[in-house]
């Protein structure tokens, strides 16, 4: 699929943990970026905003810190493998963790709605205007839409064949090329 070999193996499908010996470090990857330079730089934006408001001096906006640091990994780990399964669709309904990030009126509601929640109550999603559009345009279509992976998949239908795929992945390098978000057909 790439016989000009413009692909480097190390970025291709990466996820997860991976060791970077060369640079001594560890990447952790968890999110679904690559769609367009304007629309990651919009989600390291709302992230890096979350996480200031989860991390600000005298406690946290939501949680003091050690009411954060008291989650377990076992207590963390099925909400992470729920949204790693099923990204923005990802129904959380620990209560102790809603409340935890500070969401007080629901018993349970959806990883999209909940990172949308989040964003809105930092304003995390502001700023960053381009020539195709700020943060909040980019935001509003993953949170509308769904996230690149879903649009990939809603895109190519039910059973892709080669052809399907090639033509997706094709609109996908235009988009990329072009600097604009990936419909996938809302």
């Amino acid at each position: 699929f790439d016989p000009e070999g413009t692909l480097r193996h190390e970025w291709a499908n990466s996820r997860g943990c991976i060791a970077r010996f060369e640079r001594d470090t560890i990447e952790i990857r968890v999110l679904d970026v690559q769609e367009c330079a304007a629309a990651d730089l919009a989600v390291c934006r709302a992230v890096v905003g979350v996480i200031r408001a989860l991390a600000e001096r005298g406690g946290g906006r939501f949680a003091d810190q050690p009411t954060q640091r008291a989650w377990t990994v076992a207590a963390l780990e099925p909400i992470f493998l729920a949204c790693v399964r099923d990204a923005d669709q990802a129904v959380i309904a620990d209560v102790a963790y809603l409340r935890t990030l500070g969401v007080a009126s629901v018993s349970h509601m959806t990883a999209g709605e909940l990172w949308r929640d989040l964003v809105e109550r930092t304003g995390a999603g502001a700023g960053g205007r381009g020539a195709a559009g700020g943060s909040s345009d980019h935001l509003a279509v993953i949170f509308s839409r769904g996230c690149l992976a879903r649009r990939i998949v809603r895109a190519a239908g039910g059973d892709p064949r080669r052809e399907r795929l090639a033509e997706v992945y094709a609109e996908l390098c235009r988009c990329l090329d072009e600097g604009i978000m990936f419909g996938g057909a809302a």
